[in-house]
């Protein structure tokens, strides 16, 4: 189990790897209930142990760089093992470990399962991979994959519906590269995200971490001073005042010239739903409602602004690799409702900011969590205390304070 841990780790949520370990335990213990009753009730300590030991044998590093390489030799999408393939993962782990002597041979047609498959190969598995049926090893189980299967199975869906993306800390807009799409598409996405975090230091936007009646926010600070207030179109407005901070006039200028440029079908859906629906909560009407090539320019926008303004208040030097995991997806509705609910209770903050915007900390802990530690939507949720000291997911989001002595305020608010 700690090998089969050590891949899930790195290929699925942290949800889904709770679910199909369960799963599996569950059909492996199906002949001992009182064994299963009692996995159960300790299943989280099970899986927090297997994956400890995985580490202390760097068998976590080994799987996590083989499952990079596998995505960069084009061998498996980007991202984590999407929810409709975990059906088949499952039946996979169950051959795996409970099968006989007279089922030695697995075929699938999932290009994610026969990655996974041959990641438990490089890290110690018992196991043989192979595109060609005809080459077996019989003293192995042998795992194949099926172009007949896959057939039945490839469809262009499958690359929307993956979250987990790999952020590379030292350059963040490589994480568009990952967009499906042609290159020049791609291009055009690098350059949205980098001139959003250009735009950010413009405008000399920074969260400075502040106390107001004994609870911990961050302030939103830009250069903008009263004098030079400046007036926003009605579109530009809007989009600004439901996606940005107050006074980040440059990066909500820039904004509204990318939304002038859009097709002028996605760009009159677009002004009617923020005239007409502009709350957070009903965000879910967004889906479907712009094309894809659109939302991708959207979401790229936002992503660049939020993870130039994010990343200043990291500490990662504990990190062994310089990477990130954001658990959005491809034109995903639910990044979108994600910042408009953090801006939309920053107003209810508005005597605490005075003119300016103000996240709760917890907001910021969540925010960071789900765009960097691969934190998903169902956990940031619950990090709505104001008390919340920390996110654990695919990578820790600790405040200051819980890693030891600080010796500065700016510090106690990394």
């Amino acid at each position: 189990m700690t090998l089969v841990v050590a891949a899930l780790d790195c290929s699925v949520s942290v949800t889904a790897l709770n679910r199909v370990v369960s799963k599996l335990l569950e059909d492996a213990f199906q002949d001992s209930p009182a064994g299963m009753e009692y996995l159960r009730r300790e299943l989280s300590q099970h899986i927090q142990g297997w994956r400890s030991s995985a580490c202390v044998r760097m068998l976590l590093a080994k799987a996590t760089t083989t499952w990079r390489r596998l995505e960069q030799e084009g061998h498996h999408w980007p991202g984590f093992i999407p929810a409709n393939d975990e059906t088949e993962l499952h039946e996979f782990l169950v051959w795996l470990i409970t099968g006989d002597d007279h089922d030695r041979s697995f075929k699938t047609g999932s290009s994610d399962v026969f990655c996974f498959a041959a990641l438990l190969e490089e890290i110690g598995m018992e196991l043989f991979t192979t595109h060609d049926q005809t080459q077996m090893e019989p003293h192995l189980l042998c795992v194949s994959f099926s172009e007949e299967l896959a057939a039945r199975r490839r469809t262009e869906r499958n690359a929307g519906e993956r979250w987990g993306m790999r952020i590379p800390l030292d350059s963040m807009e490589e994480c568009m590269s990952l967009w499906p799409g042609d290159q020049g598409f791609r291009n055009d996405l690098r350059g949205i995200f980098a001139d959003a975090m250009h735009q950010l230091s413009e405008d000399e936007t920074r969260a400075r971490f502040t106390f107001a009646h004994g609870r911990p926010y961050y302030r939103i600070e830009t250069g903008y001073v009263p004098e030079r207030r400046k007036r926003l179109a009605g579109t530009e407005n809007r989009a600004a005042t439901m996606f940005l901070p107050k006074h980040a006039y440059r990066s909500a200028s820039y904004f509204g010239k990318l939304i002038s440029r859009w097709p002028e079908a996605d760009l009159i859906k677009f002004e009617t739903q923020l005239r007409h629906d502009p709350n957070a909560e009903r965000m879910d009407s967004f889906h479907g409602l712009l094309s894809r090539e659109t939302f991708a320019k959207l979401q790229g926008f936002l992503m660049g602004f939020y993870y130039a303004l994010l990343y200043p208040l990291l500490n990662t030097d504990c990190l062994l690799t310089r990477e990130a995991f954001g658990c959005w997806g491809y034109c995903d509705v639910g990044f979108l409702k994600r910042i408009a609910s953090v801006i939309d209770r920053s107003r209810s903050n508005q005597a605490i900011g005075g003119d300016w915007t103000s996240f709760r900390r917890s907001d910021v802990l969540g925010l960071a969590a789900y765009m960097l530690a691969g934190a998903e939507l169902e956990t940031v949720d619950r990090t709505t205390s104001t008390a919340s000291i920390g996110v654990l997911a695919k990578l820790s989001v600790l405040t200051g304070t819980c890693l030891g002595a600080v010796d500065s305020f700016r510090i106690a608010g990394r």
